[in-house]
């Protein structure tokens, strides 16, 4: 069984206060292209999950309002958890549900065979950024770091 305490799927290496893309495509791939930088996942399954996620995205948007995205998907490409985070200072249109633009993005893949740990990061996630001060926080931190201990913080607080 995988950890999923939002600080091991999420670690500072991750994490980027400062996206530079402006469209949905551009959002994943940066997200993911960190990911391979920080050695979570190979650079030779980066196509396959960015055409995934988008593919995912297409059936329905993963922006769930209220500023936060949470593109994510199942694979066989990897036996543990493993995610990014993203801050646009700006916000991006990602087809959210309440057509307002995504400031947060909680990217992750999970393995197949673990349905539980997926349907428990997408309970966690959703329960942290419904809270108004979290979401304020993660949007007003001056550095990664700060984006990580906020995720500290809700795990010791609920975890």
């Amino acid at each position: 069984m995988t950890d999923s305490s939002l600080p091991a799927v999420f670690p500072k290496k991750v994490i980027t206060d400062n996206l530079e893309a402006t469209d949905p495509e551009g959002v994943i791939r940066e997200l993911v292209d960190l990911m391979v930088s920080a050695g979570t996942i190979d650079a030779a399954s980066v196509d396959d999950l960015v055409a995934t996620l988008l593919v995912r995205e297409r059936e329905g948007s993963t922006g769930i309002g209220g500023g936060v995205g949470i593109p994510h998907i199942k694979t066989d490409l990897h036996d543990t958890v493993v995610g990014a985070i993203g801050r646009s200072e700006h916000g991006v249109d990602f087809n959210a549900v309440d057509g307002e633009p995504v400031y947060l993005f909680f990217l992750f893949f999970v393995p197949k065979d673990q349905p539980d740990v997926h349907l428990e990061l997408l309970r966690k996630i959703s329960s942290m950024v419904r809270n108004k001060l979290y979401c304020q926080f993660m949007r007003n931190a001056k550095r990664k770091g700060d984006i990580h201990d906020v995720l500290k913080e809700f795990e010791e607080q609920v975890g």
